[in-house]
């Protein structure tokens, strides 16, 4: 609106609604300037002539006496004397409109990377008063600086608020408020973005001993059975080691008068291993144990330097333990390397069944199993490891990633009919096997690289060039060391990557609506009957996730909502132009309940926290001020009624998880580690979730 425009604006307002004020009759004024604002008299009426000032009682002054011939010149020109009842005269204030305010930079919606002071610079004009005051975020300016100048602020990340407040010498005031966007970067959501622009640490997956061993409680019910935990798996993968790639092996024996050889011609074993794992420094140990082991032999040679001789057989043993290390490690850029080393075999409780004739042979027997049978195995073991464990826990691990499409619905009425369809692409970018170290558990940490994207909808994005999602580096006071894991298996998503989500779906033209209010505005307003009350909304900055409020509780702010309301009353159309910034708590969710693996993001009832009416106009021409007041009385309901579209499930993100099937072909598919959501909080820029294995 033009300067003078809207300086006369608030000059009549003032002027009109002081008046009716004084004649107690505010009510009634504003019901007959709308009815004849819209041609319900006879003829078109011309806006009211001020009111004037309340008419004193004074009585007429005497006529002067005309002066004797002999009076002087000078008593001649003294005028009458002035009633004694009638005050002093006093000059007349004119002035009912507060200076004009404009902010010149930032301009309002900008998005700024953060600095520790940004510098404000402003007008304030008064074209019939002088300035008295001019405060900007409650400090006052110098009398110097009142018309024009700037002043310095400091940013917070996230939403800004520049309020500014000006007062003229006869206490006409004026209020301007505008919002801006601060943060340490940017990141584009444009679909093909970058490497650079994918989210680092977006997503992380901690999987703590239990979800690596149960000890028992996470044993798959049967062969198929669904494995709840990663020891579980290599059970599979030790159960169908081929004991039979022993079966010919030959050891040379020279043993008490025996001299000749051992062949191994049979093996059988008892139930499926049980297996423990336990993480130390970037590797894992590794001990199974397997039971009830019967090992078949021939003996072929000479006893005592007599005739060849063959005799069979057998040695059993009450266990076999299996023990080594799982090194793992994923160089940077790279693939996850998984290497089976320092794997070591040892019977135990071991028993001979041979002839009686050859009972010399037992004791050796005994020792040859302790020493090169068990060196046997051990090699033999870790050769088929290397092919049936290494590699598939290494695809397995690299596979940790999320790669799916996210849809999220139309948010209710007068907004777009489509869902929005997002793209969430993750990479592994980092795993660390973390030991135990004072509170911290030991686990495995794993790292994702990971983005949202969406095809571009809004024409405010190419308008204005906004540069993409907020990144958060702290909240200016430190960013504290992530908390330690406290659940089997904990993911936390990045409020970067969140904050990615948000704009792309603001990108993707989510948060447009128009909201038909004819209804509701006739129920509430019975005075005026509205052919139709319309209004659109389109948010000029992208909503924004962020935990830098003093509570450090999760919010969701939006700034600068462009709101333009259409009111039609007897075939004529008033707009009126707002903006207005609001926030609202973020509550997080398991999907589903607790016990549910994805994430949902529940928007609560927002709140107004500042708004700026830019602009009333009626048949395209400025509106009277009684019009105008009427108008902005309806903000209320039309702010609370726009802002509903953010309550809510906002979004449901999937969560990372370690896929087992790929491991060994006895898990069942679909089986994986993934949390069953039992624990919330947002800690450290992040949202963490957390609880035992789904």
């Amino acid at each position: 609106m033009a300067r003078g425009v809207r300086r006369d604006l608030r000059r009549d307002l003032r002027r009109d609604l002081r008046r009716d004020l004084r004649r107690g009759l505010h009510r009634w004024a504003l019901c007959g300037a709308f009815v004849c604002a819209w041609g319900c008299g006879a003829e078109e009426q011309d806006e009211p002539a001020p009111s004037p000032a309340p008419a004193r009682s004074v009585e007429p002054a005497p006529e002067p006496s005309k002066p004797e011939p002999s009076a002087s010149a000078e008593a001649a020109r003294v005028p009458a004397e002035r009633p004694p009842d009638l005050p002093p005269e006093q000059p007349v204030n004119r002035d009912h409109v507060g200076p004009e305010i404009r902010v010149l930079s930032p301009e309002r919606g900008a998005a700024l990377t953060l600095a520790k002071r940004v510098e404000v610079r402003y007008e304030v004009e008064d074209a019939e008063s002088e300035l008295d005051e001019v405060t900007i975020n409650g400090e006052p300016v110098a009398v110097a600086q009142r018309g024009a100048g700037s002043f310095k602020v400091i940013p917070r990340p996230g939403l800004n608020l520049i309020e500014v407040e000006a007062r003229d010498e006869h206490g006409n005031r004026s209020h301007l408020v505008q919002s801006f966007y601060a943060a340490a970067a940017y990141r584009s959501v444009a679909p093909g973005a970058g490497r650079e622009h994918a989210v680092p640490d977006g997503l992380t997956l901690w999987l703590g001993q239990e979800a690596l061993d149960a000890e028992g409680e996470g044993e798959a019910s049967g062969r198929g059975g669904r494995p709840r935990d990663l020891a579980t798996v290599v059970e599979l993968v030790l159960a169908s080691l081929k004991g039979d790639a022993l079966v010919g092996k030959q050891i040379k024996v020279a043993q008490s008068g025996f001299k000749g050889s051992v062949t191994i011609t049979g093996i059988e074993r008892g139930p499926d291993p049980e297996v423990r794992l336990k993480v130390a420094h970037r590797s894992m140990a590794l001990e199974a144990t397997i039971k009830d082991v019967r090992v078949r032999v021939r003996l072929d040679g000479t006893l005592a330097g007599l005739a060849e001789t063959r005799v069979s057989a057998s040695v059993t043993a009450s266990s076999v333990t299996l023990s080594g290390v799982l090194d793992i490690a994923m160089p940077p850029g790279g693939k996850v390397r998984v290497r089976t080393r320092d794997l070591e075999s040892q019977f135990h409780g071991l028993k001979v069944s041979i002839d009686n004739s050859w009972g010399s042979a037992v004791n050796w027997l005994i020792e040859m199993f302790e020493g090169e049978v068990a060196e046997l195995l051990a090699r033999e073991s870790k050769a088929q490891l290397v092919k049936l464990l290494d590699v598939p826990l290494a695809r397995a691990l690299d596979g940790i990633a999320v790669d799916e499409t996210i849809t999220v619905p139309p948010l209710g009425a007068g907004g777009p009919k489509r869902g929005v369809a997002l793209a969430l692409r993750s990479t592994l970018e980092s795993l660390e096997l973390e030991p135990a170290r004072g509170d911290r558990p030991a686990g495995v940490r794993a790292g994702l690289r990971a983005a949202v994207s969406s095809a571009p909808a809004n024409t405010m994005t190419a308008a204005r060039g906004y540069p993409g999602a907020l990144v958060r580096r702290g909240c200016g006071r430190g960013t504290p060391r992530p908390p330690a894991p406290r659940h089997a298996v904990e993911v936390g998503l990045r409020l970067d990557l969140a904050n990615q989500l948000l704009t792309s779906l603001w990108q993707a033209g989510l948060f447009r609506a128009t909201h038909d209010l004819t209804e509701e505005a006739n129920g509430q307003i019975p005075l005026y009957r509205f052919d139709k009350l319309e209004v659109d909304a389109e948010l000029s900055l992208p909503p924004l996730l962020i935990d830098c409020g003093l509570d450090r509780a999760l919010e969701v702010q939006v700034g600068d909502v462009a709101l333009r309301v259409r009111a039609t009353t007897g075939g004529q159309l008033t707009e009126i132009d707002v903006f207005l910034s609001a926030a609202a708590k973020v509550l997080v969710a398991a999907s589903g309940g607790l016990g549910g693996g994805a994430l949902s993001l529940q928007i609560a009832p927002a709140h107004v926290l500042e708004f700026d009416v830019t602009a009333v106009r009626i048949a395209g021409e400025p509106a009277s001020p009684t019009q105008a007041a009427m108008f902005e009385s309806m903000l209320g309901l039309v702010s609370a009624r726009v802002l509903e579209m953010f309550q809510g499930t906002l979004a449901v993100v999937p969560l990372p998880a370690l896929e087992l099937s790929a491991i060994a072909p006895d898990v069942p598919a679909g089986a994986a580690i993934a949390p069953s959501i039992t624990f919330i909080a947002t800690e450290a820029g992040a949202l963490t979730v957390g609880g035992g294995v789904r």
